[in-house]
């Protein structure tokens, strides 16, 4: 997860692609973004 907020950090809209597994329960990084105040959708 550091490494990923490294990448997204400014005022622009960023997609970023991650296998399936790491996308479900409260521990996915949808999950985590949310809880660290960023807005994160599953497309």
């Amino acid at each position: 997860m550091p490494r990923l907020a490294e990448l997204i950090h400014g005022n622009q809209t960023d997609f970023v692609a991650v296998g399936a597994g790491h996308l479900v329960g409260p521990g996915g990084v949808v999950a985590l973004l949310r809880k660290a105040g960023y807005q994160a959708d599953r497309l």
